[in-house]
């Protein structure tokens, strides 16, 4: 138990706690870890959590971060095959989220999604968020993140080998186009919504489809963001996932990025990205080019 609560540590699943006095429950029930049995855990769990909820209910801020640290520890604990929801530790940290003297709470954001839901999208997004306000580890985090495509592959390879699906690389390759042939078929209702004109559904469907890598449907979830149509506009999140997108070879987007960088004139990144849609044929991108060149 002292070695997964060190694990935890390292991760930076747990945010710096504060000094807290002699006698807290919540000090009492970190330090009991690897000295009590896994049951008196879970049982000083339960005793600390009904003493933190009210806090944390009220807003408090510390009582919201121990409630994160808890759940989370709490959904840890359970017996192997039991599953584990740590979306109820997210939605507890998220409410922290706020400007830069929560940048340690973004970083630990990230880490969650990084390390525990393997949603890299999203652990880059909250690493940013963090890195914006200086947390030098977040900066680390998305210097190693650089090359997002193979991260998110080497780390669905690792999903794909715990779940015992796949056993090899070349399993794995199996497994990734079986997965994405699942999800070219779901991103048909996307191209029927937006047929339709009915946005919130091309969100609705969009969203999950792009944070498990659908380069398509991150171009669809972005152009949502971009016109907010079917979720409130945020140009900064329709970068996000124009990017991912592109970076995966997908023209659309790649010609929409540069079209972005053109109007911002960073001319450029216009010409990087609009030259990589018109290396795979896209006419209008070729245009732009040729304009920009005379």
């Amino acid at each position: 138990m002292k070695k997964l609560i060190q694990i935890l540590i390292v991760c930076g699943i747990f945010v710096v706690i504060e000094e807290i006095a002699s006698g807290d429950p919540y000090q009492e029930l970190l330090n009991a870890q690897g000295v009590e049995s896994t049951l008196k855990i879970k049982k000083r769990i339960e005793e600390v959590e009904k003493l933190i909820l009210p806090l944390a209910e009220q807003g408090n801020l510390k009582g919201i971060r121990r409630m994160g640290n808890i759940v989370y520890l709490k959904e840890k604990l359970k017996e192997d095959g039991v599953p584990k929801n740590y979306e109820k530790s997210l939605e507890w940290m998220k409410l922290l989220a706020g400007g830069e003297n929560n940048a340690d709470d973004y970083y630990v954001i990230g880490t969650l999604y990084h390390f525990t839901l393997y949603n890299i999208p999203e652990a880059i997004k909250w690493y940013r968020y963090a890195a914006k306000y200086g947390h030098a580890k977040a900066k680390k985090k998305l210097d190693a993140l650089k090359n997002k495509i193979e991260v998110i592959q080497d780390r669905g390879y690792l999903i794909c080998v715990r779940k015992m699906e796949c056993q090899s690389k070349k399993s794995f390759r199996s497994w990734v186009e079986d997965t994405y042939k699942k999800m070219d078929i779901e991103y048909e209702n996307v191209k029927e919504h937006i047929k339709n004109n009915n946005w919130g559904q091309v969100f609705k469907i969009s969203k999950p489809l792009a944070e498990k890598n659908h380069a398509k449907s991150q171009y669809a979830l972005a152009y949502t963001y971009l016109t907010g149509q079917g979720v409130e506009k945020d140009f900064e999140e329709a970068l996000f996932w124009f990017r991912l997108s592109a970076e995966q070879g997908y023209s659309r987007a790649q010609y929409k990025l540069g079209l972005i960088f053109k109007q911002e004139d960073k001319i450029i990144n216009s010409k990087k990205w609009l030259g990589r849609a018109a290396e795979q044929g896209n006419e209008k991108a070729k245009q732009y080019l040729a304009e920009m060149k005379q």
